[in-house]
């Protein structure tokens, strides 16, 4: 197909039930109603949220459809369908709206309006929510991203620049979402899970003979506890453990808002800086060697809890996306010294004996 004049984009048309509590709905979202004509013969509100533009009818269609105006309906009509364009539907004449659709291979609805029927003016000013954010994306699933991008293309549309680059676990997972269901992330992981519990049932370790008496489940635990309940160096590392993820839990539990509040932020930087945080997480680990050559580890652990401390307080009151990114990377390597220095203190501060149920203590410690 070559490439096609789709017109000037409209908004994005969503069927509604309850025209009045829908509006209700976007409203206490942020977004802004807009003006509008007489064009259409039921009930039709407009709201707008920066570039997205959604048009809300009470009546039923195949919702939602990218809209747009075109200044000749009847003639840009004969012209998809010389290029070989499949019209789903048509209305044209001096009596009726003008009107064609047409389906992308995704199956979603695209229609283009007579722009003698629909004024340019058809919507408010672009806004920031302050309850969304800044508008990102609509976003639409597809089994063949591909071909879906080369429809578009040849309709006039250009690919977005810009955007975050994704894990490709994440990749994965929005993939199965676009090609079956959200069902099948977790059907996936499910899948993985029972893989991985019969690879470890299969797995058969060289057994060792042992001089210490046999225990029972419930008295190694007892056992257990008593350890570390009387190990005043397992007791001091416990402690900074609870505390140090206490003080982290901080920070992560409330980085969708703080990346929401940092001026140009929102859904993507949340992720990008997600993304930081692994990557200096990552370079930390790969420098750990040499590092450990010129510091023990309660340098690690003091410089790492007082670095995690000052950015995090830093990254709240900056609040600016270039300061943010670069001190996440930080952040990280400051996040995985001393959580892996705790953690190598705990281990030494146990015999081999009770190491297993020493550590499972340490776990609880650091979840809290």
């Amino acid at each position: 197909m070559s490439e096609l004049d789709l017109g000037r984009f409209h908004e994005i048309s969503v069927s509604t039930a309850d025209l009045d509590a829908s509006l209700r709905f976007y409203e206490m979202l942020g977004f802004a109603r807009g003006s509008i004509g007489d064009a259409w013969p039921h009930p039709y509100a407009v709201v707008t949220l920066g570039s997205l533009v959604l048009g809300l009818h009470q009546y039923k269609f195949p919702s939602p459809s990218f809209t747009t105006v075109h200044a000749d309906i009847p003639g840009t009509l004969q012209v998809y369908r010389t290029a070989g364009a499949v019209i789903a539907f048509s209305k044209t004449g001096p009596d009726c709206f003008n009107e064609f659709g047409l389906r992308d291979p995704a199956g979603h609805m695209i229609t283009l309006l007579e722009r003698a029927t629909h004024p340019d003016d058809a919507w408010t000013p672009a806004r920031t929510s302050p309850t969304l954010g800044e508008f990102l994306a609509y976003s639409l699933p597809s089994a063949a991203p591909d071909i879906s991008t080369g429809f578009w293309r040849a309709l006039g549309a250009q690919s977005a620049i810009g955007r975050p680059c994704w894990p490709a676990e994440w990749l994965l997972a929005g993939g199965l979402i676009t090609a079956v269901s959200p069902a099948a992330v977790f059907a996936l992981n499910a899948l993985l899970a029972g893989v991985s519990f019969v690879i470890i049932l299969r797995w058969r370790s060289e057994p060792r003979t042992s001089a210490l008496p046999g225990e029972r489940f419930v008295g190694a635990m007892r056992v257990g506890l008593n350890f570390a309940r009387q190990s005043q160096r397992l007791k001091a590392v416990l402690l900074r453990i609870f505390l140090f993820f206490l003080q982290t839990a901080g920070l992560s539990s409330l980085l969708p808002l703080v990346a929401r509040e940092l001026h140009g932020g929102g859904p993507a930087t949340f992720t990008v800086m997600l993304s930081c945080l692994g990557v200096g997480a990552i370079v930390a680990a790969l420098y750990f060697p040499r590092w450990r050559a010129r510091f023990d580890r309660d340098d690690f652990v003091r410089t790492g809890v007082l670095v995690h401390a000052l950015l995090s307080c830093l990254i709240v009151t900056v609040q600016e996306v270039w300061f943010a990114f670069p001190a996440m990377v930080v952040l990280g390597m400051a996040w995985i010294s001393v959580a892996n220095s705790l953690a190598v203190a705990a281990q030494t501060a146990m015999p081999d004996w009770v190491r297993a149920r020493g550590m499972s203590i340490y776990q609880v410690c650091l979840m809290g």
